[in-house]
Parts: structure tokens; sequence; C-alpha cells
């Protein structure tokens, strides 16, 4: 993001658990294993760090929008709405949801 923010006009952010994408590269799995199994993971449960994510897009002024997504299936009727919930508390519990960071809202 340092060094091509300039071609960056949107965001499409995910997570992802480091251990079974460990366990995935090993055992060749597609993505819908992969996903079946949880690769992909609450913002703040994953291998990017947001916090300091968030540092670089504030320190290159990003000014765009962004989708927050996790893959996840099969998925269970409440999962989805829970899962929505705790990662807005959280984005905005860390500043990034907050438009005098930067333009995301």
């Amino acid at each position: 993001m340092l060094k091509h923010h300039n071609r960056v006009s949107y965001l499409h952010i995910k997570n992802c658990d480091i251990n079974v994408r460990s366990k995935m590269q090993k055992g060749n799995w597609s993505l819908a294993k992969a996903v079946s199994e949880g690769i992909i993971v609450e913002p703040n449960l994953g291998a990017v760090n947001m916090k300091e994510f968030l540092k670089v897009l504030i320190k290159v002024n990003f000014n765009g929008w962004a989708i927050v997504e996790q893959d996840m299936y099969p998925a269970p009727f409440d999962k989805p709405l829970l899962v929505s919930k705790r990662t807005y508390e959280y984005l905005e519990c860390i500043g990034m949801l907050k438009t005098d960071s930067f333009g995301i809202k």
C-alpha cells in the first residue's frame, strides 16, 4: 500500500488465518475447501494487523471506500449477522470508520 497507494481507489478488506493457510498450502486445498475450514476470519483475528494497516492508510492519506468481506460457507443462518456486528464494532473501535482518519465511512 505504501508503494502503490496512488493506484488504489478502493479497498476490499479480508483477513486470513495463517494456520489454516499453511494447511491449505500443504494439502493443496481448493479455495472452497480452505473457506470451509475457516481460512477467512474476522479482521481482528487474522494475519494482517489492521491497526498497522490503518496507520498506513492514514500515512498515505487514503480517501477511498472499502468493502469488508468474510467468505464463509457453509454459513449457519445466524452467523453472518453476528460476524458483521463484531466486525463493525472492531473497525469502529480502532478508528477505521472515522471520516476524520481518512475518507472511509
